[in-house]
């Protein structure tokens, strides 16, 4: 992904059959690509789900490794893994992450939308979907922030069409 500040972000697999770690790195404009930090999956499995995003100053990059949420602060390299049990205990399959207002970020799933809200130190998870919500279809396939209202989300699902939800009311 472009880094706002200058460059990309790169989250690669290791490079051995069945090597269960990821490694993220910044490569600036000037080509010389510098690791950043690695990530082991402690589970000994291969990875399923592997999703990186910046927030809007591109300071604190998300990653989704499987149900794992990792914040990871670029300027202090200050990293927080943070289990989400909902993903952990039914095994949903994530596609996609957005954010929009401050502290507010979605994931987008095979069940519907996981809300995910900062509240100071933890982070609290709220799933949306079609049984309570105004979602008529729980495959969340792509999330997109509106450009022009941070409180809009617009919601690309499978069979569903497309949404648009306003993450202050929730109203669809």
């Amino acid at each position: 992904i472009e880094y706002r500040k200058g460059g990309y972000w790169l989250l690669k697999r290791g490079e051995q059959p069945r090597e269960y770690q990821l490694k993220l790195y910044h490569i600036p404009h000037d080509g010389k690509i510098q690791e950043v930090a690695s990530f082991i999956n402690h589970y000994n499995a291969i990875l399923q789900t592997s999703i990186l995003y910046a927030d809007r100053e591109s300071n604190l990059l998300m990653l989704m490794l499987d149900h794992q949420w990792i914040e990871l602060n670029y300027l202090t390299g200050e990293q927080r893994i943070f289990d989400i049990p909902l993903l952990k205990e039914n095994q949903f399959r994530v596609f996609d992450i957005a954010s929009t207002q401050k502290g507010l970020w979605w994931i987008g799933t095979s069940e519907g939308l996981l809300k995910i809200e900062r509240k100071e130190e933890t982070y609290q998870f709220e799933l949306f979907n079609t049984q309570n919500s105004g979602l008529r279809n729980n495959n969340c396939a792509s999330l997109l922030s509106d450009s022009t209202n941070d409180s809009l989300l617009w919601i690309g699902t499978k069979g569903g069409g497309l949404h648009r939800m306003n993450t202050q009311t929730m109203d669809f």
